[in-house]
């Protein structure tokens, strides 16, 4: 790096507002037209503010001093206290309470250097001061990140960078103090150098914040995504899989039977008279006996099993390691149990009729799911509120 840079303050500051004011374009427009968290606009603003501040107090030497000098270092105060309610509200703890107090430390630290300018200190003393506030106000910012950023590498990194900044605004006091007579655009190699260092670090910070977005936005993607694949895997109305999630594990369950040499059987389930339950009741009321009969499935049924809601009041399992003798005993335990616990809304049981048949290791559900339908039949006619099984060898329904 050339020396003379670091002994030209103006060319430095030049440099700083130039990186500033091109980061808060790229983030204004990232905000405009990009799908970003809360606060990502905030955040923008804190380096536009900050390099607009900075281009005022290069301005001094052709604008009024006082008033250029008042406001560059409002805004110089503002940028951490920006950048703190962007993280609050990125982080969802952004409240009325909050802003109140993060105005309160903005303004004490303001009113601290103004009152160095109002009493004529010397410009070293001024500087000290400015300093001094943004010391405060960015251990406030690591501390408001110190809990979240165990969780989240770009928060450690942002919280890392305003610690940076704080030992960097540190440094500057100490420096400050120890200059006789400082003049705005100083000589002094220490101070140059730490603008030089404070660009970099805001290149870094702005970076930590991007990553920090592109995860939180990734992970809402993700939940999304299991969100549809849930509500599409799963009945919406009584909680088990749906039919295309039935259709979906067979194979798979087949495919672990053949491996393991075991038996399976393919059970349709069937609310008797459900039609007349809503006619009389209400949809409602059908919906309640629904809900009911697929908990006492779930209390009833093994663990390795497949359940699921074909449509209607018509339900599916997939019974693994069951063969047709165990299938019986278990469907005459669930219509037992169904007419114990599910009730219509006058208090008398639901009924339900079921039906069974094996399902070979390679059999399509295209060929099984006809001989359970018409065991499910059978069932019907021999009374309702029973179960009757098909074997392989059954002859195929008349056309």
């Amino acid at each position: 790096m050339d020396p003379s840079l670091i002994n030209d303050s103006r060319s430095l500051l030049l440099l700083s507002i130039a990186i500033y004011l091109t980061l808060a374009a790229f983030m204004l427009l990232m905000w405009q037209t990009r799908r970003v968290q809360p606060g990502f606009g905030v955040w923008a603003l804190s380096d536009l503010i900050l390099g607009v501040s900075l281009t005022l107090l290069v301005a001094r030497q052709w604008l009024p001093t006082v008033p250029t000098a008042i406001l560059g270092n409002a805004g110089l105060l503002a940028t951490p206290v920006l950048t703190e309610w962007a993280l609050r509200k990125a982080l969802g703890r952004d409240d009325r309470a909050a802003r109140k107090t993060m105005l309160q430390h903005w303004g004490g630290a303001y009113l601290i250097w103004l009152l160095t300018l109002i009493i004529d200190l010397p410009l070293q003393q001024r500087g000290a001061a400015i300093s001094a506030g943004l010391i405060w106000l960015n251990l406030r910012i690591v501390a408001l990140l110190l809990p979240a950023c165990r969780s989240s590498l770009p928060l450690l990194v942002i919280a890392v960078i305003h610690a940076l900044f704080t030992a960097l605004h540190a440094a500057r006091t100490v420096r400050y103090l120890q200059i006789d007579r400082l003049e705005f655009f100083t000589h002094d190699p220490w101070l140059n150098a730490g603008l030089l260092l404070a660009a970099l670090l805001l290149i870094a910070r702005d970076m930590g914040f991007l990553c920090f977005t592109h995860a939180r936005i990734e992970a809402e993607l993700l939940d999304a995504q299991d969100t549809l694949l849930r509500r599409a895997n799963e009945d919406v109305l009584t909680g088990l899989g749906s039919r295309r999630y039935f259709e979906d594990m067979l194979p798979v369950m087949q495919a672990q039977a053949r491996r393991q040499h075991l038996p399976q059987t393919l059970l349709l389930i069937d609310v008797d008279h459900f039609k007349a339950i809503n006619d009389r009741f209400g949809h409602q009321a059908g919906d309640h006996a629904l809900i009911a009969l697929a908990d006492a499935l779930r209390q009833i049924g093994r663990n390795g099993d497949l359940y699921a809601r074909l449509g209607g009041d018509e339900f599916v399992l997939l019974l693994h390691d069951c063969s047709a003798e165990a299938a019986e005993a278990l469907s005459q335990r669930l219509t037992d149990a169904i007419a114990t616990h599910v009730r219509k809304p006058d208090g008398t049981p639901v009924s339900v009729s079921i039906g069974y048949t094996p399902l070979m290791p390679y059999e399509k559900l295209q060929i099984a799911y006809p001989r359970a339908d018409r065991a499910l039949y059978a069932a019907k006619a021999a009374g309702r509120g029973c179960a009757v099984g098909v074997p392989l060898n059954s002859p195929a329904a008349p056309g």
